[in-house]
């Protein structure tokens, strides 16, 4: 399993967050907690979210492990981080988004979340975040574009649910300290998310340049696959 790999899931995930506490800000911030934990709850409503995008990696998983097979696992760590700058320079993650949004399911998918919020509960707490996980984000769908490059289903899906656990921190805060936090805050913080999601491009193009560099750029065998990353 790429673990080094996998570790980048984190990092996109914990560069990434203001975005999350743009987009995903009023949700984490009205979430009905009643009687329940705080804390408990809002660690139950994120493990949800996580857990919903480690599902979807397994479709990428499997189209990176048809890449794998083919030997590119170098190139494929160049091109996804080519592909993430031009998602960063040209906002296509943002527009994907906004195409997204207007899919009738995914209105339906907010009426859903709309009904949970009218009742508290561990449980449904734990389900917001599951249906949570679904909403479009341009953010979400980096991430998923990225966790082809582990080469196999188990390790995109924990790619992706590391990418959940990046965002916890961030998350976790906004719902405690949120009120504090002004709406021009959220904004400039949201702004600052292209420019740390540059800093995951070129660490992924350095990663496949083959340069020897444990963890940052390992060597490549004569099978196409990172020496340091190879199973026993």
């Amino acid at each position: 399993m790429t673990w080094a790999f996998i570790s980048i899931g984190f990092v996109t995930g914990m560069l990434g967050s203001a975005h999350c506490v743009g987009m995903c800000g009023p949700i984490a911030l009205a979430l009905p907690v009643g009687n329940t934990n705080k804390y408990l709850s809002l660690l139950l409503y994120n493990l949800g979210r996580a857990f919903t995008y480690s599902i979807l990696g397994l479709l990428p998983g499997l189209l990176g492990f048809s890449l794998q097979l083919a030997g590119l696992s170098q190139w494929i760590s160049i091109s996804l981080g080519v592909i993430l700058l031009l998602f960063v320079i040209f906002g296509y993650g943002r527009k994907f988004e906004t195409l997204a949004a207007k899919i009738p399911l995914f209105g339906r998918l907010k009426q859903s979340i709309g009904k949970l919020f009218k009742k508290s509960g561990y449980s449904n707490l734990f389900v917001i975040g599951l249906l949570n996980g679904l909403l479009p984000c341009g953010l979400v769908y980096t991430a998923l574009l990225l966790s082809v490059g582990t080469g196999e289903p188990a390790a995109a899906a924990l790619f992706m649910f590391m990418f959940g656990m990046g965002t916890l921190p961030a998350m976790y805060l906004l719902s405690v300290f949120g009120n504090s936090l002004s709406m021009s805050f959220r904004q400039k913080l949201r702004k600052a998310v292209p420019y740390m999601l540059g800093i995951v491009a070129i660490l992924l193009i350095i990663r496949g340049l083959n340069l020897g560099i444990p963890l940052l750029s390992p060597s490549v065998s004569d099978k196409g696959k990172m020496e340091c990353c190879e199973r026993e």
